[in-house]
């Protein structure tokens, strides 16, 4: 509610699975910040990768349920985390093991985690004026896009993205195996400004319209979030605007680097829930097909 700040000044998200998903994974850590931030709780963050995992076994280790973390979710919820959260932190979960992504478990994990964590570091100066601005009037720092473009009512249907204050524009991943997302830009309030990409730092040219107002597709690789900030962000935040860019290059080369591949990775064991999914399938088609023999005779 509204009163909570007042007992806590920093809230977290919950215990998210570690899985994709809008209901309690990683969209859901979206869902929470963009409510939250609706809702009177202005400093959020959520950890780093998810909380929850599953390693059920029956019939002395026959059968088994497992629910683990991979190295691109840690990576996807990690380029979230470093525009959305008041805090940067992962957790190693309830339960690890040699089969859950830690950020220490690869080259490519240590690698990312650490530009992300740099590209949050960055935006320091930033966001310490976004925390007072949430002390003295109560906007999120991490808040739902029709915050800022009330004016715009395709704004309030987006459950896919984030802003960081008024300046930073985040579309998240928020499945695997993904390499592109279309983003909703608003046309920018301020006359004479523009959206400009991050971190390639291209000046974001739509339909002919400089300045944004309409749908973009863009590259999303594994450390290339949808990211993009109004030019003015120069002007107002010098410093972290300095540092932001700075960190833009960093992240460049690495990526170019190749240094964010998530290693290969075989999971030999019996995934429970994949095994009813295909006995299920299975049984279906033996009954339909039980089905049409009867009619034919």
């Amino acid at each position: 509610s509204t009163r909570s700040p007042r007992h806590a000044t920093l809230f977290w998200t919950g215990d998210q699975m570690v899985t994709w998903d809008r209901h309690d994974g990683l969209h859901s850590a979206l869902l929470g910040v963009l409510s939250g931030g609706l809702s009177g709780v202005a400093l959020t963050h959520s950890d780093i990768g998810g909380y929850t995992m599953v390693e059920r076994c029956v019939l002395g280790g026959a059968i088994c349920m497992y629910i683990t973390r991979d190295c691109e979710l840690l990576m996807r919820w990690a380029e979230m985390s470093a525009f959305t959260d008041a805090m940067f932190r992962t957790h190693l979960g309830s339960g690890p093991g040699p089969y859950q992504a830690q950020i220490f478990s690869s080259n490519a994990s240590k690698a990312h985690f650490s530009a992300f964590a740099r590209v949050h570091q960055s935006l320091c100066e930033y966001r310490t004026s976004l925390v007072k601005e949430a002390h003295s009037s109560g906007l999120p720092l991490a808040r739902h896009p029709m915050l800022e473009f009330p004016e715009d009512a395709k704004t309030i249907a987006l459950e896919t993205q984030v802003m960081m204050g008024p300046e930073i524009m985040l579309a998240p991943v928020l499945s695997p195996g993904i390499t592109s997302v279309a983003v909703y830009l608003p046309s920018p309030s301020r006359e004479g400004e523009w959206w400009v990409r991050w971190p390639t730092l291209d000046k974001v040219v739509l339909e002919g319209k400089e300045g944004g107002g309409g749908v973009i597709t863009v590259r999303a690789r594994v450390g290339e979030p949808a990211v993009f900030f109004l030019s003015g962000f120069k002007e107002r935040h010098p410093d972290a605007y300095k540092s932001f860019v700075a960190e833009a290059t960093r992240v460049t080369d690495r990526l170019e680097h190749g240094e964010f591949q998530c290693p290969r990775h075989v999971d030999s064991r019996v995934d429970f829930v994949k095994l009813l999914q295909i006995l299920g399938f299975t049984v279906a088609v033996a009954v339909l097909l039980h089905c049409a023999v009867k009619r034919m005779m």
